[in-house]
């Protein structure tokens, strides 16, 4: 299950910098089926500055981000993956 976990982490991720780096296409189907899809209800992002960003700010956000970091190299890594907590056996 952890491996599931780290393979989704890093796939999000991977989406988020074609979405950012605008190599994938504007669509709101691909959005969607990308992005919308698979954050959960309550994901909340604590940005640096403190301020606090719902699931819907948050995607809404997003949306609006597409291409913002073209022509730049904008990537993301992800190291020293652990599964820190589960529910009912499930992470």
């Amino acid at each position: 299950m952890e491996v599931q976990c780290e393979q989704e982490v890093i796939r999000i991720h991977g989406f988020f910098v074609a979405w950012l780096n605008g190599t994938l296409a504007n669509s709101q189907e691909l959005f969607e089926t990308e992005c919308t899809c698979v954050l959960a209800d309550d994901l909340v992002l604590i940005k640096t500055n403190g301020q606090v960003i719902h699931h819907d700010e948050l995607q809404s956000e997003l949306r609006n981000l597409h291409g913002i970091q073209r022509g730049y190299k904008f990537d993301m890594e992800i190291h020293d993956f652990q599964a820190l907590q589960t529910q009912d056996g499930k992470l």
